[in-house]
């Protein structure tokens, strides 16, 4: 579709939603933000694997594969686990051995 501020597919302007085991319906927006909020909680010493968040997301009711959520989770621009882990680790070191 061309609009006045570019070409945009038409799936841009609809929001897919998975449906919870209760029957409530969850927009991929909806289950984006609990990832993001998800992780921008997690403890920097042991981050939250995608596996562990499907978990989460599951006892929330929103049940969702392992694989959905990585794929969320980058189109979020959020590293996996053991990135987050290293790179805070790297913090740490150059924090404690700097000037």
């Amino acid at each position: 579709m061309e609009t006045p501020r570019g070409i945009f597919g038409l799936k841009h302007f609809f929001n897919t939603a998975l449906e919870s085991k209760i029957g409530l319906c969850h927009g991929t927006t909806f289950i984006c933000s609990r990832i993001h909020v998800l992780v921008s909680r997690e403890q920097t010493t042991h981050p939250l694997t995608d596996e562990k968040i499907a978990f989460i997301l599951a006892k929330e009711g929103i049940d969702v594969a392992r694989r959905t959520v990585a794929k969320y989770r980058e189109a979020l621009n959020i590293p996996p686990a053991f990135q987050r882990k290293r790179e805070k680790n790297l913090e740490c070191f150059v924090s404690s051995t700097g000037p």
